[in-house]
């Protein structure tokens, strides 16, 4: 029979271990729910306008599907976006100049996170959770000088980039190319997709998604790329030639956050009924439980959790969740405070014995990291 514990028994059980350390998790909400629109004048029709066009950028960005748009209470939201908004100021555009004839300035609207996710939930469309994959984007350039490793997020094609991944929400990181990338890859390795190589070079930088871009310039301005993501041993592939920058940004980057949101979207009140019980191993003290508390209040697929049982440095809890167990299982893998244990004590077990995945006598193994 599955025992209970108080948070006071568990408390008096976990202080007899040491403790250990906490690190914070970095969220990017501000900049998820911020839009940034071109406006003519400060009038409150122009407002109004920007705000439906904001909104629009925004739901997009945390639903991660064009089909949230399509949704009649989605459009009825938007209808009247002005009272989803936070906040908004005013800004000169950077590119406004005497000789530009379109807008001079933009508002920058913040809209409020509690509503627009009550407004997703009202529709019955999924949202993509705040916690999502960190990108390493590896980009080379074959040229008259050899191919060579990219870096610059000045330089017009990865500016774009950066700015299509924005408005889908998705957050970029480049590597440093310092003595170490130099030494672990060089440009003809990325140009023949070396992966063993390519995930070798990539794993001082903690990402669990890779962006590969090669890409060539012709002397009358087109570029000739190829782009190849990898997330969690699934790969996608795609190419386009143009001399639009933004259009060769969209056809890198959409494909690879329409992935990712759909593999890790949820839908409220999807809950699953019995619960899930996983298993922490590594429990290193009071911090440690706290510490994994903390983390489970910010899982945005977890409704509610609680703890059935302590076990020397393991903790038992059942998770009621929005959504099925490979979406636990895929929101967990994206930081490393929980690592999969694929260690199981139910692997002696004849496979008509076991207990189903997720309950109580064959839990989900993880164990606790703090990095």
């Amino acid at each position: 029979m599955v025992r209970r514990v108080t948070f006071q028994q568990a408390i008096s059980l976990l202080l007899i271990c040491s403790l250990g350390s906490l690190v914070s998790d970095s969220v990017f909400a501000s900049a998820i729910f911020e839009a940034t629109v071109p406006v003519e004048s400060q009038s409150a029709n122009e407002r109004s306008r920007a705000a439906r066009a904001g909104m629009r950028t925004v739901l997009l960005r945390i639903a991660g599907s064009q089909d949230v748009l399509a949704s009649p209470v989605i459009r009825d939201g938007v209808g009247q976006a002005r009272r989803y908004i936070e906040q908004y100021r005013y800004t000169t555009l950077d590119e406004a100049d005497e000789v530009n004839e379109g807008p001079q300035q933009a508002i920058v609207i913040s809209f409020t996170q509690s509503l627009l996710t009550e407004l997703l939930q009202d529709a019955q469309v999924p949202y993509w959770p705040l916690n999502r994959p960190t990108v390493l984007v590896w980009l080379v350039e074959d040229s008259a000088d050899g191919r060579n490793l990219v870096n610059d997020p000045e330089s017009p094609l990865l500016s774009s980039i950066f700015d299509v991944a924005k408005q889908r929400g998705l957050g970029l990181k480049l590597p440093l190319l310092d003595l170490d990338d130099q030494l672990a890859l060089s440009g003809d390795q990325v140009w023949d997709l070396d992966e063993a190589a390519l995930f070798a070079a990539s794993e001082r930088y903690a990402a669990s998604t890779l962006l590969i871009g090669r890409y060539s310039q012709t002397s009358g301005g087109d570029w000739f790329t190829s782009w190849q993501f990898f997330h969690r041993g699934e790969s996608q592939f795609t190419d386009m030639r143009s001399d639009d920058p933004e259009q060769i940004a969209a056809i890198a980057i959409n494909p690879l956050a329409d992935y990712l949101a759909q593999r890790y979207s949820v839908l409220a009140g999807d809950t699953h009924a019995s619960g899930i019980v996983i298993r922490v191993d590594g429990i290193g003290g009071f911090e440690h439980y706290r510490g994994i508390l903390n983390y489970l209040d910010k899982v945005v697929l977890i409704e509610d959790h609680e703890i059935l049982h302590v076990k020397q440095d393991a903790l038992y809890i059942s998770l009621q969740i929005n959504g099925e167990i490979e979406q636990l299982r895929n929101a967990l893998s994206l930081d490393r405070r929980l690592m999969s244990d694929d260690f199981s004590e139910a692997e002696s077990i004849p496979q008509w014995a076991l207990s189903s995945l997720g309950t109580f006598e064959n839990p989900l193994r993880y164990r606790w990291g703090v990095n």
